[in-house]
C-alpha cells in the first residue's frame, strides 16, 4: 500500500524540480509562435524566426508520415501468424492517427521532452487527456511537460521511483466507468480549468489560446494523477486538488513490460534524466539575430536623403523639389544645390547578423542543406551529396525517434496480441497486383507466444518523399544501374515495361496529359535483315568528358563574400562572382 501523504509531497516538491524547463520550453514555443499568434505570443516582434524554421526543417527529417511495421519470426509454423500480425498492428496505427502521436511527441522532445501514454481503454468510450477513446481499444496519447510529473532526484532512468501525468476527465465518466472507487468519487468536487500550474503558479503553454480560467465547460470535470510506480509495478489515480484517505483507483499493473510511459529524448545530459532540448542550444542565437535585425530595421527606418541648399538658391530648391522624374528645369546656380544622406544600415552590423545567420544554419546540422532552402552546389549530384551529408548531423535523432517509435508500437502490439475478443477482418495486397486476400486476425487463430515475434520499423518511411523525389529515384536507377547491365538483363528475359515507367514518370512529375501524347499499341517485331543490306550502328559509343570549374553562387559563399564587402575587405573575382550568382 503507498503512503498517500508522502507521494503527494513527492508530487509537489518535484513539480517545483520540474518548473524551470516548463518556463524555458513556454519561451520557447512564444518564440516559436512569434508575436501574432495570440495576444500572448512573444513579446517582441520576431522578424527572422530561425526557431520556427530549424525546428519545422528538423521534425520533418525524424517523422513526415506514419512509420511501417515489419512482424517476422525465426519460428517457421508462426510466419503465417506474423503475417496478420502485421497486418494488425499497421491497420490499428492507421486507426489511432499513430503518425499525428508521433510527429506531437518528436516536436515536443524537441522543446524539451517527448512523452507518450500507451494504455487499454476501459468501460465505455470515454475522453481522457482531451482524446476520445474506444471500448478495449489500445491508445497512444501525448503528455505535455506542463502536466508530467517524475522523480527528478534520480540520475538515470533505473532509478526513477515514480512518473505520471495529469489529465482532466468528466465526472460523469468516472462514476460510469466502474474502473474507480466510488466512494472516493463521490467527495470530488468540479473544478475550472487553468492556465497556471498548481502548486508552483508558473504559465502553462496553453496560455497561448486560452483564458485564466475556462468557464465555458460543457460538464463537470476534475483533475487526476495517474501515477506509475516501477518497482512495485502499480498504478494509482488521485485526484490533483483534494487529500482522500484512499486512492480513487489502485491496481497491480498488467500491461507491457516496460510500463506505460514511454520518453523520447534529444539529447542525454551525464547524470540527470531530464534531457537536454535542441531548441535550448538554439535559442541565444535566434535572440541575437532578430535582436541584430530589429536594431538593422531603426537604422533602416532613420535613414534619410535630403537636399541642401546654400544662400541664392531658393529658386532652384523649388524647382527640384516639384520637379518630376524625367523633367527639364532651370538651374541658375547648380553647385550650391547638393544632395545629403544620413543614417542607414550599418555595414558591419549587417555582416555579423549575416554570419550568425550562417552560424545558426551551421549549429543546427545545414538547415540550407537539410530543408532544400537554396542550393548549396553547383549540380544537383554535388547538392544532394551535401544534404546526405548534413543530414548525418541529425542521424542520431533519427535512430532515437525510430527506436522510441518501436517500442511504442511494441506495447500497442502488446495489447492487440493479449486482448481476448480481438477480430479483425484484414486485407492482404500481392505487391505490382490487383489481387486481394482476405486475412483474420483473432484470438483463436493467434499461436505461439509474443516474445516469438520481432517488431521492425522502415526508418525510411518516417521520411517524406515527394513526387519529385521518387522521379529523381526512377532516373538515377536507371541511368546508373539498369541501363549499363540491360544486355545481360534482356540474356535472362529481363525486359522494361515502358509503358508503366512513362506512366509514373507522368503521375510523378505532376504532368497527367503526358499519356495523352503517347499512344500505347502492340508492339512491331523486329524485320529480318536483309542480305547484303549495311550494318545497323553499334550501340556501343565513345564519349569524352570534360571537367569545367567554375564558381557556384552558393548561399555560404554570397554571403561570406557580402560580409567580406561589408566589412571594407576586399574581394577577389571570384568572390564577386559568387556574390552575384556566377555573373561577371
Amino acid at each position: 500500500m503507498v503512503d498517500l501523504v508522502k507521494l503527494r509531497t513527492a508530487i509537489a516538491r518535484n513539480r517545483r524540480k520540474l518548473e524551470p524547463f516548463r518556463q524555458n520550453r513556454l519561451m520557447a514555443v512564444k518564440e516559436y509562435v512569434g508575436r501574432y499568434y495570440s495576444d500572448n505570443g512573444s513579446r517582441y516582434r520576431v522578424p527572422v524566426n530561425m526557431i520556427n524554421l530549424a525546428l519545422n526543417i528538423i521534425a520533418r527529417q525524424l517523422a513526415a508520415s506514419s512509420p511501417q511495421v515489419l512482424v517476422h519470426t525465426p519460428v517457421q509454423n508462426l510466419k503465417s501468424t506474423a503475417m496478420a500480425f502485421e497486418l494488425a498492428i499497421n491497420h490499428l496505427l492507421r486507426e489511432i492517427h499513430f503518425d499525428k502521436t508521433l510527429r506531437s511527441a518528436v516536436l515536443n522532445a524537441l522543446f524539451g521532452m517527448g512523452i507518450v501514454k500507451v494504455g487499454l481503454t476501459g468501460g465505455k468510450r470515454v475522453k481522457l487527456g482531451g482524446e476520445w477513446h474506444e471500448i478495449g481499444q489500445p491508445f497512444a496519447e501525448n503528455v505535455s511537460l506542463d502536466d508530467w510529473v517524475m522523480d527528478m532526484s534520480a540520475s538515470r532512468w533505473e532509478q526513477v521511483q515514480f512518473m505520471g501525468n495529469r489529465y482532466r476527465v468528466a465526472l460523469v465518466d468516472l462514476q460510469e466507468s466502474g474502473l474507480f472507487n466510488k466512494d472516493m468519487i463521490n467527495k470530488l468536487e468540479a473544478n475550472y480549468r487553468s492556465v497556471y500550474n498548481e502548486g508552483t503558479g508558473d504559465e502553462r503553454t496553453q496560455s497561448l489560446q486560452d483564458d485564466e480560467y475556462n468557464y465555458d465547460e460543457i460538464e463537470p470535470q476534475v483533475d487526476l494523477w495517474d501515477i506509475w510506480i516501477p518497482r512495485e509495478r502499480r498504478m494509482i489515480t488521485i485526484p490533483v486538488d483534494l487529500e482522500l484517505e484512499r486512492p480513487l483507483r489502485e491496481v497491480e499493473w498488467e500491461g507491457p513490460e516496460i510500463g506505460p510511459y514511454h520518453i523520447l529524448s534529444m539529447g542525454e545530459v551525464p547524470d540527470n534524466v531530464m534531457p537536454l532540448a535542441p531548441v535550448a542550444q538554439m535559442m541565444d542565437l535566434h535572440l541575437l539575430i532578430n535582436a541584430l535585425y530589429e536594431k538593422l530595421g531603426r537604422q533602416a527606418e532613420r535613414q534619410k536623403t535630403i537636399l541642401g541648399i546654400t544662400a541664392g538658391g531658393d529658386g532652384d530648391a523649388v524647382r527640384i523639389r516639384d520637379a518630376k522624374d524625367g523633367d527639364i528645369i532651370r538651374m541658375d546656380s547648380p553647385d550650391r544645390a547638393k544632395e545629403y544622406s544620413f543614417g542607414g544600415v550599418d555595414n558591419v552590423t549587417l555582416a555579423f547578423a549575416i554570419q550568425c545567420k550562417d552560424l545558426f544554419s551551421y549549429l543546427a546540422g545545414n538547415l540550407d542543406a537539410l530543408g532544400g532552402l537554396s542550393p548549396m552546389a553547383e549540380t544537383l549530384g554535388q547538392d544532394q551529396l551535401i544534404a546526405a551529408n548534413a543530414s548525418k548531423q541529425i542521424m542520431y535523432m533519427q535512430d532515437v525517434t525510430v527506436h522510441f517509435a518501436k517500442q511504442v508500437i511494441r506495447s500497442l502490439a502488446w495489447y492487440l496480441f493479449t486482448d481476448p475478443l480481438i477480430d479483425l477482418p484484414l486485407i492482404k495486397r500481392v505487391p505490382d497486383t490487383d489481387i486481394e486476400i482476405p486475412v483474420r486476425f483473432s484470438a483463436e487463430e493467434i499461436e505461439g507466444d509474443f516474445l516469438d515475434y520481432n517488431f521492425e520499423i522502415e526508418a525510411y518511411s518516417l521520411q517524406d518523399r515527394t513526387p519529385q523525389q521518387r522521379l529523381q529515384t526512377i532516373y538515377q536507377l536507371f541511368t546508373q544501374f539498369i541501363i549499363p547491365i540491360y544486355p545481360y538483363l534482356s540474356e535472362q528475359g529481363i525486359g522494361i515495361n515502358f509503358e508503366a515507367l512513362l506512366k509514373k514518370i507522368g503521375q510523378y512529375s505532376i504532368m497527367p496529359e503526358l499519356n495523352e501524347f503517347l499512344v500505347y499499341q502492340q508492339p512491331m517485331m523486329p524485320e529480318r535483315e536483309a542480305v547484303g543490306s549495311p550494318p545497323r550502328k553499334s550501340p556501343i559509343t565513345s564519349r569524352t568528358y570534360t571537367r569545367v570549374n567554375r564558381s557556384a553562387g552558393t548561399v555560404m559563399g554570397n554571403d561570406y563574400a557580402l560580409s567580406q564587402l561589408l566589412m571594407g575587405g576586399g574581394v577577389n573575382e571570384d568572390q564577386m562572382k559568387a556574390i552575384l550568382g556566377g555573373v561577371s
